[in-house]
């Protein structure tokens, strides 16, 4: 397995990183549990191009980590890691009890990924290793506390290591990548519902009579442009709509020959594009 590389930050406020890079065993070796508050110094399990906590600085993601709060016992989770025969740490968080546990499952993977494809990673592991686990936690610069736990829970307190495989990256950013292709692909077949030409009249309408005397001249070009590309499609009479336009617009305010010139320039531009 390779070192595992990561990041800390001395607490949670803490802007600048410092990267490391350390054995599976000899970090797992490091977890120990501070008796005393919650916060205290964090881990993030990224590697960045400059030593700064914000996700643009994030260029691969070095372990996938699920936040547990609730909802599963920590023996099934680890019994899980040695079937799955996975590289893996458990560690109980400040607010575990032995009646409701808490927990942070971290595991390595063969090399750092993709942070595009995290959310696909957590949701793979959660998966495999049947735990809820909180999905908005997903931050690629995410910090997790180093294990700490107040005094009276300190015999409750637990870290338990497994010493398999690390989770390989490659089929993860695959997943992540057909999916984005899938989302893509869904989004060009999409089709937008048709407004009927009675409502998009009616909308134009209404907006030149509402605007406001510095807007109506760019309303009324606005509206007109926009019924101009349903006339195109077949959609309306384009004089029908320029002689409601020009009314609308002297309504408002607009000299009659503004209107009109407004009107059937922006109409005819609208003809042209949408039949483009």
């Amino acid at each position: 397995m390779n070192p595992l590389q990561f990041a800390t930050v001395p607490h949670l406020r803490a802007k600048q990183v410092k990267p490391a890079t350390m054995e599976w065993q000899a970090f797992t070796g490091r977890l120990k549990h501070r008796i005393g508050p919650k916060e205290g110094k964090a881990v993030v399990f990224a590697t960045f191009d400059e030593p700064r906590r914000l996700s643009r600085h994030v260029t691969g993601i070095t372990a996938l980590a699920l936040d547990v709060d609730g909802g599963a016992i920590i023996v099934d989770a680890y019994r899980k890691l040695l079937e799955l025969g996975l590289a893996g740490v458990i560690w109980t968080t400040h607010s575990h009890t032995e009646a409701s546990h808490r927990f942070r499952v971290v595991c390595p993977l063969d090399r750092p990924m993709n942070p595009k494809a995290l959310r696909v990673g957590l949701a793979a592991l959660g998966d495999a290793l049947g735990v809820p686990y909180d999905t908005q936690c997903a931050d690629t610069c995410r910090l997790f506390l180093l294990p700490a736990c107040p005094p009276a829970t300190a015999n409750d307190a637990l870290v338990t290591v497994s010493y398999g495989e690390a989770i390989s990256a490659e089929p993860l950013e695959r997943r992540h990548a057909e999916q984005e292709r899938a989302k893509a692909q869904r989004l060009q077949n999409y089709t937008a519902p048709k407004v009927s030409a009675d409502v998009l009249i009616n909308k134009a309408l209404e907006a030149v009579g509402c605007a406001g005397s510095g807007d109506r001249n760019r309303t009324l070009n606005a509206w007109a442009f926009t019924l101009g590309r349903a006339a195109a499609k077949g959609e309306i009479n384009p004089s029908m709509a320029e002689a409601m336009l020009i009314d609308a617009g002297v309504s408002a305010g607009l000299a009659r020959s503004e209107a009109s010139y407004t009107a059937r320039r922006a109409l005819s531009q609208g003809i042209t594009g949408g039949a483009a």
